[in-house]
């Protein structure tokens, strides 16, 4: 029996030279883990972390001094040690691993009397490697084709999506072995979408992709192609080489009038000596007639006209046809042709007794059937809604007869022409922005097939002393303030309608435009961003001046310089938070996209959110950067 004893005793000390009595010595070893002997680890949970990592998880000893950590291919053979975590741990991290291989782990719990006996086996395997070269390979409105490359021995793919590129994630589509493509649909057009996409084999799903951003398309949306140009009210001093001036006819004679046959003669030899694509007419005045024909007035319930101008513009449509037609017959040649109409009929243009006078027209029936048996008492009464339907209404009666009488007529002569009418364009309820005195008016018609806002940079006090939705204080009438609402107006513009875009802009400062210094330029670039066409610049003398002329030359040569003539669209459609610190816009031409970024006065550096590089503005309201087209990008201020 002290033999025996004596053996065990070997065991956990390692020595023979024991002199002590077998009693004793078995009274010892009943109490052995009193003097440091440690139990085998339990509770051995081995899983995955990534594809070169897998975690191991265990039930610890408080007499451990330490663990070994043991691993193998097969379970069996071939234990090489993988880590010696310390005293009290209950986890190990083994990395360096191979992707896609399977491990097998022990461990023995260390202590002052040797080690334990071994855990029981636990096995895994590496998750396989995330797909590379993650990209968007077309975008539409409502759908978003995504590719990426292969990765060795998958099962397959899935796919997932979320609107931040921080959490969120759904799984929206899944793809069998080596097909590295996949299309998601359903989606909300002009609109930001966030992928990353897994790697699927044996041991599951990989740890995800890089995150790529997808960008839906407006509905119907057109890609803009060719360089910007610059359409001038009147000719600069100096020919610059991004602007056309403008030839303006004035043709509110008589048809058969010595001056109007002077005015045709005039115009067709100027048009016929424009460069190719360069031909612009300025129709200031040709629509002079439109509303004002007597016998278009409003009616008393007899048939009495009265002095009341009225939405029934027949004979001032016919008035104006007369002229176009013969205008537009005379073998002249236009590529654009602007009108700079700005009659109307809206709430805000009309006294209350015309309102009353529309009303009593036995006409209105018309009107009542389409906006309402109410229309007029809640007009009368200043009832917003009703505000809101009647100036849409009449902003296309006024669009309907300026193409009716001019418009129609010219596209059967120049069915390419470029035809707007001055600060006409769609705004449709979901998009509607506030105007420059805060009322937030939307508009379903235009005249031409060109959307022209006016750009001027102007606040009224009502919009600066607003508290705009998401916001808590003032919106002010800063300079940047007055970016933000120029470029919220032009996306809002772009998303409420694939009409191309030409907006007016005027020289710096015009009209106390809150749009001054380096803010003016600014606001081109990200008109120009959004997706205009070209710009339709007001600046006769001396509202604009030779130095302002070449400003805006220089900032549309830098455009063209930026953004090329290919192909190209905005990746950043919708509208930004009416209190955003920074003003963003991008475009993608090809494979990569251009960012404008502006900051307000007194911030000097920019920062990549992603890649951490510091943007220095050196004096200037905003800096360019270009990223890889698909590649999630976002600004802050630099703190």
């Amino acid at each position: 029996m002290a033999h025996a004893f004596a053996r065990r005793l070997r065991a956990a000390f390692g020595s023979t030279r024991l002199l002590v009595d077998p009693l004793e010595a078995r009274l010892f070893l009943s109490g052995a883990s009193m003097l440091g002997v440690v139990a085998v680890p339990t509770g051995l949970v081995v899983k995955a972390a990534s594809a070169s990592a897998i975690q191991l998880r265990w039930n610890s000893d408080p007499g451990a001094t330490g663990f070994i950590v043991q691993r193998s291919a097969d379970g069996n053979t071939g234990w090489v040690l993988a880590g010696l975590p310390g005293r009290n741990a209950t986890s190990f991290l083994d990395t360096s691993l191979s992707a896609g291989t399977s491990y097998y782990y022990r461990i023995q719990a260390q202590a002052a009397t040797g080690p334990s006996g071994y855990s029981a086996v636990a096995g895994t395997a590496t998750l396989c490697i995330a797909p590379g070269n993650v990209q968007w390979t077309n975008c539409a409105s409502s759908t978003i084709t995504l590719s990426w490359s292969n990765v060795y021995g998958d099962s397959g793919y899935t796919i997932e999506r979320s609107g931040s590129k921080s959490g969120g994630w759904i799984q929206v589509g899944s793809t069998g072995m080596d097909v590295n493509t996949s299309t998601d649909s359903g989606l909300s057009s002009a609109s930001r979408y966030y992928y990353r996409v897994r790697a699927v084999d044996s041991s599951g799903a990989s740890v995800p992709s890089s995150v790529v951003l997808g960008l839906t398309t407006p509905n119907g949306a057109h890609e803009t192609v060719g360089p910007l140009t610059t359409l001038d009210w009147s000719a600069p001093t100096t020919p610059l080489a991004t602007q056309t001036p403008m030839i303006g006819i004035y043709i509110n004679g008589s048809p058969t009038s010595a001056f109007y046959d002077n005015v045709i003669a005039s115009w067709a030899a100027q048009s016929r000596t424009a460069p190719p694509g360069q031909a612009a007419l300025l129709l200031n005045g040709a629509l002079g007639s439109l509303m004002s024909d007597p016998l278009d007035c409003c009616q008393t319930a007899s048939g009495t006209l009265t002095s009341y101008v009225s939405p029934w513009l027949d004979h001032g449509v016919a008035d104006v046809q007369a002229q176009a037609s013969n205008f537009f017959a005379d073998g002249g040649r236009a590529d654009y042709i602007v009108d700079d109409y700005e009659g109307n009929l809206s709430y805000w243009g009309l006294s209350i007794a015309n309102i009353q006078a529309i009303q009593a027209d036995p006409r209105s029936v018309t009107l009542t059937q389409t906006l309402g048996p109410t229309i007029f008492t809640d007009l009368l009464a200043g009832k917003a809604s009703a505000l809101y339907a009647w100036d849409d209404a009449m902003e296309r009666v006024i669009s309907n007869a300026i193409n009716a009488a001019e418009f129609n007529i010219a596209a059967q002569y120049f069915p390419n022409a470029r035809m707007s009418n001055y600060d006409n364009f769609i705004m449709t309820p979901q998009y509607v922005v506030p105007d420059a005195s805060n009322w937030w008016q939307y508009n379903s018609s235009i005249a031409g097939n060109r959307q022209a806002p006016a750009f001027y940079g102007g606040i009224a006090p009502n919009l600066a002393n607003a508290i705009l939705p998401g916001t808590q204080t003032p919106y002010g009438s800063s300079a940047f303030a007055a970016l933000r609402l120029v470029t919220n107006t032009m996306r809002a513009a772009a998303l409420s309608s694939p009409i191309p875009i030409d907006p007016w802009i005027a020289g710096a400062g015009y009209l106390g435009s809150a749009i001054t210094g380096a803010y003016y330029q600014e606001a081109i670039y990200h008109e120009a961003l959004a997706g205009a066409e070209s710009f339709l610049y007001w600046n006769p003398a001396p509202v604009a001046s030779d130095a302002q002329n070449a400003l805006v030359d220089q900032t549309v040569t830098t455009l063209n310089q930026e953004l090329g003539s290919g192909p190209r669209w905005s990746v950043t459609p919708a509208e930004m938070a009416w209190d955003s610190p920074l003003v963003v816009s991008g475009m993608q031409t090809g494979t990569q996209v251009v960012w404008r970024v502006t900051a307000p006065p007194g911030i000097n550096q920019i920062k990549v959110v992603e890649t951490g590089q510091i943007l220095s503005l050196n004096g200037a309201a905003g800096v360019w950067y270009t990223s890889k087209a698909g590649q999630a990008i976002d600004f802050a201020i630099a703190s």
